[in-house]
């Protein structure tokens, strides 16, 4: 099935997995003007597994994360995030980062602002910000300033077999990491 979530505040949830919205087996969640703050889970704000997501201009900010990012997606077909703003996000656990995009086929990420994300764990892997794990991906018109990472501070880019990526026309400033990645990560998974 599908769920269209439209002008929703979440804030000051707590809750273990999908701390404002679970969503699994084969659906499609659109989010569109929505704001997600202050919400208190052990894995993600917005958990996606085995269904398609697009988020267009929502705001997650201000939210703690014990294991998981503020959006955590396991397989999908389709992913996109446009013109959101992705702020202020603690991850004091497990090395997840902000956003974690794992095993979609296609992700788009456009004109999306991650500002003053941190995880503080993990010193190998995952983008403070942002980490896109195998498949297709486009990462057009964001900025990445000011984002914390044990492993790489901004962006943390997978690819797998043929499949690869492009990044464009972003902006990557005054982000911090704590180990020998660099402020964008590639690595062939």
């Amino acid at each position: 099935g599908s769920l269209s979530v439209n002008h929703c505040d979440f804030r000051g949830n707590i809750c273990r997995v999908g701390g404002a919205i679970f969503c699994g087996s084969h659906g499609q969640l659109s989010i569109r003007n929505c704001d997600f703050h202050d919400n208190n889970c052990q894995q993600g704000v917005v958990w996606i597994d085995s269904s398609n997501l697009r988020v267009e201009v929502s705001r997650l900010h201000h939210n703690q994360i014990l294991e998981g990012g503020a959006i955590v997606v396991f397989v999908a077909d389709n992913v996109t995030l446009d013109s959101c703003q992705i702020d202020s996000n603690r991850n004091t656990g497990a090395y997840v980062p902000t956003v974690t995009i794992w095993g979609a086929e296609s992700t788009t990420v456009r004109a999306c602002s991650f500002l003053d994300n941190a995880v503080r764990t993990n010193p190998v892997t995952g983008g403070a910000a942002l980490t896109i794990g195998p498949g297709a991906s486009l990462i057009e018109q964001c900025t990445f300033a000011r984002n914390e990472g044990a492993g790489s501070a901004a962006l943390s880019f997978g690819t797998g077999g043929n499949i690869g990526g492009y990044i464009r026309d972003c902006t990557f400033e005054n982000n911090r990491t704590y180990a020998s990645s660099g402020v964008v990560n590639c690595i062939r998974y």
